[in-house]
Order: C-alpha cells, then structure tokens, then sequence
C-alpha cells in the first residue's frame, strides 16, 4: 500500500496576487473571456435539475417495463433528482424571501 506523503500548504501571502473577477452582470464590449450572465446561469442550472428528474422518470418507466435490471442505478438517479429539486426549491424560496425583504425596505 502506497501512502502519499503531505505537502506543505500554499501561503495565503502567494494569494496576493491573484486578479479579481469581474461581475457577470456588467457587459463590457472589449472582455474576450466568454461571461455568462446570473440569467443564464439561473437557466442552465434549472435546466440541469430538469434533466435529472427527466432521467429518473425514464429510467424508472424502463425498469416498470424490464428494460433494464439495474436498480441500484436506478435508485442513485432518482435520490440525485429529488435532492436536485428540494435544493431548487429552497434556494427559490429563499430567494423570493429575500426579495419581499428588500422591497418592504423603507429608503
């Protein structure tokens, strides 16, 4: 058995350095990187939970109909779409929070 031996820790000192990001939100014309938007982001991650809950439902209709045998794979897609869709949801929850929040906001 091979036990890889520990290694030092980068400073924080060497951190310095490093580029802030800019935000997403804020489009410059002369940025060459290719920067998604919070829209976009949004988008492709409900889109991603949308294609977990849509594998599970298929792999599910395919074992209901003995496609497929594997019932272990089965089950860690459909735990991975359930836990996909309450973190959805919470995380909309919150949000929609605090949005009411910052409008009750008295300037």
């Amino acid at each position: 058995m091979f036990i890889v031996p520990l290694t030092e820790m980068q400073s924080i000192n060497s951190l310095d350095g490093v580029s802030k990001i800019k935000p997403s939100l804020i489009n410059t014309d002369n940025n060459t990187d290719k920067e998604e938007s919070f829209a976009d982001t949004l988008k492709s991650a409900i889109n991603g939970v949308k294609e977990l809950e849509m594998k599970s439902q298929q792999d599910s209709y395919d074992l209901a109909m003995g496609k497929t045998d594997d019932i272990e794979g089965i089950m860690i897609q459909s735990a991975k779409a359930t836990t996909a869709i309450e973190i959805t949801t919470q995380i909309v929850t919150r949000a929609v929070n605090t949005y009411k929040e910052i409008i009750q906001m008295q300037i």
